[in-house]
């Protein structure tokens, strides 16, 4: 049996369904699959991916957690319910024991959030909370983001999005904003964005094709806002966003554009603080435990996998990010 659902999108100029969410039931038990590639041949033969998969059995004892739901399990049935699955699926979690679960989810889904409460409800707002509940709060982190998509990032986007991936109410944003008219560009944080250059893309094995699944305007780059500092260059080529904090050693699989992790800003309505986004998205957070000793390159010393070569270099000085626009014409 097929059931085809199509999650509402916005009313704005731009917007896409961008998960990729299996949940697959076997005879005792069943699988959560988050992945970051579609179901295409293309992005699983040519480009990297990655997959958060965890089993979780079925309940034994009282046979239901219907009304106290795991909050793992909580968190997909929000998901799912708002994506407009049926009863006869979403019913099926209360079966399961999610006691073991070994990640957090944060999801994004289209709409404007108003309020504290709500803006850690979605997007890096619920990136904030969870990094606040597994981590506490952590100042002047080293931030290594890794993404197939960038958008037009600024200098203040980039401290909000800084912030909450530090656990850090993003909200409560204590740098100095400079006026336009001063010409006075705004401090960055301390964070680094890994993108192929084009000549990366070019030289691999399947030249431009390989750029299929890259997103990036030369509009975005060409503005004088743009921090062209951060870019670092991706000697692996691959397609999703991976961000790495050097102390809190933390994984988040996620897409670095506001669209998808949301901006804050002043509602009109309301007048307070909202946390607009425009895609779906369901990305994972997954801690991982080490020393506050550690010496080095931890996620090399541990065996952790990184998909890029680290730390990441600048680009060369010829260098551009790939282009997506240059190769669609």
């Amino acid at each position: 049996n097929i059931l085809l659902v199509h999650p509402p999108l916005p009313n704005a100029p731009f917007g896409c369904f961008h998960a990729k969410l299996m949940l697959l039931f076997f005879d005792g038990w069943m699988r959560v699959v988050v992945a970051s590639g579609n179901l295409i041949p293309y992005d699983w033969e040519t480009n990297e991916n990655v997959i958060f998969v965890q089993d979780f059995p079925i309940v034994q004892a009282t046979g239901s957690n219907i009304g106290n739901l795991h909050p793992f399990a909580q968190d997909i049935k929000d998901f799912i319910l708002a994506i407009g699955l049926k009863n006869h699926i979403v019913n099926k979690l209360s079966q399961y024991d999610f006691s073991r679960a070994k990640a957090k989810l944060v999801a994004s889904i289209p709409g404007a959030y108003k309020g504290v409460e709500n803006i850690k409800k979605y997007g890096h707002g619920r990136l904030c909370k969870v990094v606040q509940e597994v981590c506490g709060q952590n100042e002047n982190i080293i931030l290594e983001c890794q993404t197939s998509t960038l958008g037009g990032l600024t200098a203040d986007f980039l401290h909000e999005f800084y912030r909450s991936a530090s656990g850090i109410d993003p909200l409560e944003i204590s740098k100095p904003r400079t006026k336009k008219s001063q010409g006075v560009e705004t401090p960055l944080p301390q964070m680094t964005m890994v993108y192929p250059s084009n000549r990366t893309v070019s030289s691999s094995k399947y030249s431009k094709a390989a750029g299929a699944a890259l997103f990036f305007g030369k509009s975005n780059y060409e503005k004088h806002t743009f921090p062209k500092e951060i870019i670092r260059q991706s000697v692996e080529h691959c397609v999703y966003a991976y961000l790495l904090s050097k102390k809190m050693k933390q994984m988040h699989s996620l897409t670095c554009i506001y669209s998808t992790l949301g901006k804050i800003s002043t509602s009109r309505e309301t007048k307070g603080p909202q946390l607009r986004i425009n895609n779906w998205e369901l990305g994972v957070f997954f801690p991982i435990r080490g020393s506050e000793n550690d010496q080095g390159d931890w996620f090399t010393e541990n065996g952790v996998p990184v998909p890029y070569q680290r730390p990441p270099r600048r680009y060369d000085l010829n260098d551009t990010p790939w282009v997506s626009l240059e190769f669609c014409i």
